[in-house]
């Protein structure tokens, strides 16, 4: 072997070993790098691990928030029963007015009826039209103001039903909500 090629030997080992040391210092880098993502990742999880603390306390509340709607859901139920039976009972009551009007109406056409029959004894019988029908005019006049007053209730538990109504649209609202938060998580 000449000079020149040990000569050019030991360049290229020079060489190699200079390129090795650069590698060894890019690797030092690289785990250098490595270890601070490491340490970033630890409090990543760190975070991440608070953040599941908190989310599981706030899923609880949520859970207590929402065994309470429910509560109240149930409690809005009954009351709307008691609506729905108030409501029967107006109906009936309706149907019992309406029943009481046919058979006034029904009097006042036999009257009518009768009246044509007795022209002959009209003048004593004027007088006694005359009391029958002031009478019939108070029964008449104390019946509507009996229908109106029952109108007024009815258009008061109308529009409290209005209100509950509302209550239960807003509490869907509040569930749905809810639940989309629950199924988020």
């Amino acid at each position: 072997m000449t000079q020149e090629e040990r000569d050019q030997i030991l360049l290229d080992l020079k060489n190699g070993q200079e390129e090795l040391f650069k590698g060894q210092e890019e690797r030092d880098q690289i785990l250098l790098d490595l270890k601070k993502g490491q340490e970033e990742l630890f409090k990543g999880q760190e975070e991440l691990f608070k953040g599941q603390e908190e989310l599981f306390k706030g899923q609880e509340e949520l859970f207590k928030g929402q065994e309470e709607l429910f509560k109240g859901q149930e409690e809005l139920f009954k009351g709307q029963e008691k609506l729905f039976k108030g409501q029967e009972e107006r109906d009936q009551i309706l149907l019992d007015l309406k029943t009481g009007q046919e058979e006034i109406l029904e009097r006042v056409e036999n009257l009518e009826n009768q009246q044509e029959e007795m022209k002959s004894d009209l003048r004593s019988l004027s007088q006694t039209v005359a009391k029958i029908e002031i009478e019939h005019g108070e029964k008449l006049g104390a019946l509507l103001d009996g229908v109106a007053s029952h109108n007024e209730r009815f258009e008061s538990i109308e529009k409290i039903l209005d209100k509950h109504e509302n209550k239960l649209d807003r509490h869907s609202d509040e569930i749905y909500y809810l639940n989309s938060k629950v199924h988020a998580f």
